[in-house]
């Protein structure tokens, strides 16, 4: 998932083919309004749910909220518990909110 800074058929292409994710980019409109006429562009402009894509700005927000009140490095060093570590400043975070 990425924002319309990085709608290119390029980068369509890379994230399906070379890596093998589905790539959710908004397909920013052609030149004079017309919709975009490379492959993968083209089905961004008619499949993508513009709608549900606009939450992604509110999950920004409350990662950088995270990093903004408790900080942004874990210290654990084993993958396990920097996992536990990452749930607990989330559930942190919330008791905050609430």
């Amino acid at each position: 998932m990425a924002d319309g800074g990085y709608d290119s058929e390029a980068n369509h292409r890379h994230c399906r083919e070379a890596c093998g994710v589905r790539s959710l980019i908004p397909a920013r409109l052609g030149r004079s309004g017309k919709p975009p006429r490379t492959y993968w562009r083209h089905v961004m402009a008619s499949r993508l749910h513009t709608t549900r894509y606009g939450q992604r700005a509110q999950a920004e927000t409350t990662i950088s909220m995270l990093k903004r009140l408790i900080g942004s490095q874990l210290r654990a060093r084993k993958k396990p518990n920097q996992r536990r570590e990452a749930a607990l400043k989330t559930l942190t975070l919330n008791l905050m909110i609430l």
